[in-house]
C-alpha cells in the first residue's frame, strides 16, 4: 500500500502532480465507476441487489477521542456547506459498507470522512493551487491527530485515506476498508455513484439532516483553483466543474 498514486508517500514526491500514465488511470477509473453504477442499477431493478433497511443512527461511531478530535478540527475549519458534505460522505460511506458487509472501524472512517476536504478550507497551507488538496489535507489530518496523542499507525491510515480519496475508484481488496469506503462515500455524495446500494428513504434522511446547499462553491470545483497536474484540477476539467442537480435522486 506504499508509493502508489494518491498515497501520502506519492504526494510527497511532487506535491500530488500526476504523470501522463496516472491521468490515464483516472480516466479509466471514471469509466469503471460509471460502468459499475450501470450494473448496480440493473441488479437493483432485477431484484438482485439488496438495500439494507436499518436506522441511520445505528451507524454513528461510539463517542471517543478520535471522533471528538476530528470533529472539533472540522467544526473549527470548515464552512457549513463543506461540513455538511463531510457528514454526508460519512453516512454514505457507512451505508455502502453495511450493504457490502465490509468490516470497518467506524471511528477511523468518521475521522477520515469528516476531515477529507480539510485541504479546501480557508487558511489551509498549502493552498489547493499550490499542492493537491487531498495530499496536503491528509498530511494535516495525520499531523493533527498525532499531536493529539493518537497512535501513529492509526493517524497514518486516516491521512492516507484522505490523500487517496480523489482516485475516483479504489480496489476494495488492495486498500484498507476505510480508504475504500471513504472514496465511495465521497463519490456517492458528489455524483450519486453507489446510490443504488442505499435505500431511498435513507438517502433522503441524510439529505434532510445535512442539506446540499452551497456544496459546489464549498468544493472549489473550478479547475483554476487547483494545482496544475493535480487530480483535483484534472477531475474538474473532465467534469466541467459541475455537479448533477440531484445525484441522490431524492427530489420529489
Amino acid at each position: 500500500m506504499g508509493n502508489v498514486m494518491g498515497s501520502l508517500e506519492w504526494g510527497a514526491v511532487d506535491q500530488g502532480r500526476m504523470s501522463l500514465m496516472e491521468k490515464g488511470q483516472i480516466c479509466i477509473n471514471l469509466l469503471l465507476a460509471r460502468s459499475e453504477d450501470v450494473m448496480e442499477a440493473a441488479l437493483l431493478h432485477g431484484g438482485l441487489l439488496k438495500q439494507p433497511d436499518i436506522e441511520l443512527d445505528s451507524l454513528m461511531p461510539r463517542p471517543g477521542a478520535l471522533v471528538e478530535d476530528a470533529l472539533d478540527l472540522a467544526q473549527r475549519t470548515h464552512s457549513l456547506p463543506l461540513l455538511r458534505h463531510s457528514w454526508r460522505t460519512y453516512w454514505f460511506s457507512a451505508l455502502i459498507g453495511t450493504q457490502q458487509k465490509i468490516h470497518y472501524d467506524p471511528s477511523l472512517l468518521f475521522a477520515a470522512a469528516i476531515l477529507h476536504d480539510i485541504g479546501l478550507t480557508e487558511g489551509h497551507h498549502p493552498a489547493p493551487c499550490e499542492c493537491c488538496f487531498a495530499v496536503s489535507g491528509g498530511q494535516r489530518a495525520h499531523n493533527y491527530l498525532m499531536e493529539k496523542g493518537h497512535p501513529p499507525a492509526l493517524t497514518y491510515r486516516v491521512g492516507d485515506a484522505i490523500a487517496r480519496h480523489l482516485n475516483i475508484r479504489l480496489s476494495r481488496y488492495q486498500n484498507h476498508p476505510e480508504t475504500y469506503l471513504l472514496s465511495r462515500g465521497a463519490l456517492c455524495d458528489l455524483v450519486g455513484l453507489g446510490r443504488h446500494r442505499i435505500a431511498a428513504r435513507l438517502r433522503a434522511e441524510v439529505i434532510r439532516r445535512f442539506p446540499r446547499d452551497g456544496v459546489e462553491d464549498a468544493l472549489k470545483l473550478s479547475p483554476t483553483t487547483h494545482c496544475t497536474g493535480s487530480r483535483g484540477r484534472f477531475i474538474s476539467i473532465l467534469t466541467s466543474g459541475r455537479l448533477p442537480h440531484d445525484p441522490l435522486n431524492v427530489d420529489p
